[in-house]
């Protein structure tokens, strides 16, 4: 009962005021329709980087997405891609993005939209790959101990080989040190993709048609709120009116 009650009081509603109602709409449409119409066809360029979760994870030394998508978005990497393509800092803060995908945040997305489709797509390239070489550049010490530890454990070997022909015991300590040396280099070959760029973007469009209909959209939406809220006020105005002379009464 109640149900049906508040369905027919909105309809008497929107019946009574539908002149509202639509012209918050065509308002609405209309000034989002023209402040739209100097759009321009988009470009956003974005360039993937593909984490090695599993090496990030095990080891606190490596920057972890969150991490590479703070120095992304840094004044420090904007300043060096505006000097790089002849843009304002500020132009390259204001259209540059970052951010992860997959659920354990395996992918970090770095775009970049313009006007212009070859500079979207140079700036994202930049971008993705100062973020690669800035992964690495943090690790790189550590990446280079483990490169002298498995040319230690290969010297060791070298020195362990030849006494396994005077001492057959040696050949498990040489199988031991081997099975180390090579599990240790396995490892070393992941860490070395933990953060890795192909050098490839992708381009998507957003043309004037697009931002038009958005706008048109973004309107429609607003006018329909605007409009209710103008209902709601006439309604509560309109009641506390009757209350009132019903109370004179």
């Amino acid at each position: 009962m109640t149900d049906r009650m508040t369905r027919g009081t909105t309809m008497r509603i929107v019946r009574r005021d539908w002149l509202i109602v639509l012209a918050c709409m065509i308002a609405a449409i209309a000034t989002a329709t023209l402040a739209s119409l100097g759009a321009q066809t988009v470009y956003e360029a974005q360039a993937r980087i593909e984490l090695d979760t599993v090496s990030i994870g095990q080891n606190a030394r490596f920057p972890r997405a969150d991490q590479l998508i703070a120095y992304a978005q840094s004044a420090t990497l904007a300043s060096e891609l505006a000097d790089r393509h002849g843009l304002t800092v500020e132009e390259v803060e204001s259209e540059l993005n970052a951010f992860s995908v997959g659920t354990a945040q395996e992918r970090v997305i770095v775009g970049y939209a313009a006007h212009d489709r070859d500079l979207a797509e140079r700036i994202a390239q930049s971008a993705a790959q100062a973020v690669s070489e800035y992964g690495y550049e943090v690790v790189g010490p550590f990446l280079e101990m483990q490169h002298s530890l498995i040319e230690d454990g290969f010297e060791t070997l070298d020195v362990l080989e030849p006494l396994v022909e005077v001492n057959p015991l040696a050949r498990f300590n040489v199988w031991t040190v081997r099975r180390s040396v090579e599990s240790e280099r396995f490892n070393l070959t992941q860490m070395e993709q933990a953060y890795l760029y192909d050098g490839t973007v992708s381009v998507v469009t957003r043309t004037r048609e697009e931002a038009l209909l958005r706008a048109a959209v973004g309107g429609a939406i607003a006018g329909l709120a605007l409009a209710g809220l103008l209902v709601v006020i006439r309604e509560v105005l309109a009641r506390r009116e009757m209350g009132a002379d019903a109370c004179e009464t």
